[in-house]
């Protein structure tokens, strides 16, 4: 299982998230709550292993790619930050 939390800086935005090119979810109006800093948490059933993760917001041309070990159920955080996708480890979140 890999769980992405999409916390900052959405604004109603499309997010597509893609695992070794298939794509795994997409939706459109994802916005971040800013009473809990998160947006959406997607939880995807993959393959233990390394995987490539790529996050995509498609109607702002941004995109960000990811090499992931999932073989421990890893949990990863998604935010926009300065224009750009960042992706990495879930620190602890207040929204727990």
């Amino acid at each position: 299982m890999l769980t992405i939390d999409l916390q900052g800086g959405f604004e109603g935005d499309q997010v597509v998230i893609a695992v070794d090119g298939r794509e795994m979810f997409r939706k459109k109006g994802v916005k971040t709550r800013q009473q809990i800093g998160l947006a959406e948490r997607v939880r995807l059933d993959v393959e233990p292993g390394q995987r490539s993760l790529r996050v995509s917001l498609p109607d702002r041309a941004l995109q960000q790619e990811l090499q992931v070990d999932t073989t421990a159920d890893p949990v990863l955080a998604v935010s926009l930050v300065g224009g750009q996708v960042e992706i990495g480890p879930l620190m602890t979140p207040g929204y727990l």
